[in-house]
């Protein structure tokens, strides 16, 4: 109890595998509900479809500047540097925001 009382957990998700409450087995239909009610299907849909952070300039500046160390020597707006790193990478469907 000591180390779950000093930590700081955000959410924990209890999948129930069975109704018998017997180990080893999965009843396949009860836990895909289980995850569907749970907005856990939710989630990985979203993650899949490509939106599942949000940076701020400077952190996409650090972590993707390697791509155009061309417009990083320019003195420039953050926000306008990622938007010519995306550009000259040729990518489509991004959101600047």
């Amino acid at each position: 109890m000591e180390t779950l009382n000093s930590t700081e957990p955000h959410y924990i998700r209890c999948v129930k595998p069975n109704n018998l409450l017997k180990p080893a087995i999965f009843e396949n239909v009860n836990i895909m509900q289980q995850l569907r009610c749970g907005g856990v299907l939710e989630a990985i849909r979203i993650s899949c479809a490509g939106y599942p952070t949000h940076k701020t300039f400077s952190e996409f500046m650090n972590r993707f500047g390697l791509l155009a160390p061309d417009i990083l020597a320019e003195p420039a707006d953050e926000q306008v540097a990622c938007e010519k790193i995306l550009k000259k990478t040729g990518l489509a469907g991004y959101q600047v925001i």
